[in-house]
């Protein structure tokens, strides 16, 4: 009978705390949507089909506020659909940042104008401020003037989850 008990003390410690160092390890999943635009700042051509794109814009998003995004890519003309993997870097108005790797896709929307389909993988040891150690994913839809080229606009959206360490709440 006391072993039963014990065995049943034990169990239920185990639980209470992976329960409590649940969130204070992995964080609370939050939402983490938010819009953005701006332009393409910069083309460097690389050895063919490569070039390494930069886009500089602005925006608002929930977790972040308003925003200042950087997005770097080292993008693949071979290939069909036109592929890219890179860097998103966020700052938010008090300074902190938020890193995230990604890989995407574009498709011709029409002559002249792409959309372009990114998936990010936040980065928990880059990230600063409240977002240090912060995981999750999202996804990113924007349209871009391919027309143009450099200093041609970008706009778009993305959603996801992002995971907090315990205690920080924007």
């Amino acid at each position: 009978m006391k072993r039963h008990s014990s065995s049943a003390r034990i169990a239920l410690a185990i639980l209470v705390v992976a329960g409590f160092a649940g969130p204070a390890l992995g964080g609370q999943g939050l939402p983490f949507r938010g819009s953005m635009e701006g332009r393409h700042v910069s083309r460097t051509p690389l050895d063919p089909p490569f070039a390494f794109d930069v886009f500089e814009l602005t925006g608002t998003a929930t977790q972040l506020g308003r925003f200042d995004l950087t997005i770097e890519a080292l993008v693949d003309f071979g290939t069909r659909p036109v592929t890219g993997e890179g860097t998103f870097t966020f700052i938010a108005a008090n300074g902190d940042t938020l890193f995230a790797d990604f890989t995407g896709f574009s498709a011709l929307v029409r002559p002249g104008l792409v959309l372009i389909t990114e998936h990010a993988i936040i980065d928990p040891d880059r990230s600063t401020g409240r977002f240090a150690g912060a995981t999750g994913e999202f996804t990113v839809e924007r349209l871009a003037d391919a027309a143009t080229g450099v200093t041609g606009v970008t706009a778009g959206s993305f959603e996801g989850t992002i995971y907090l360490l315990r205690g920080w709440r924007p």
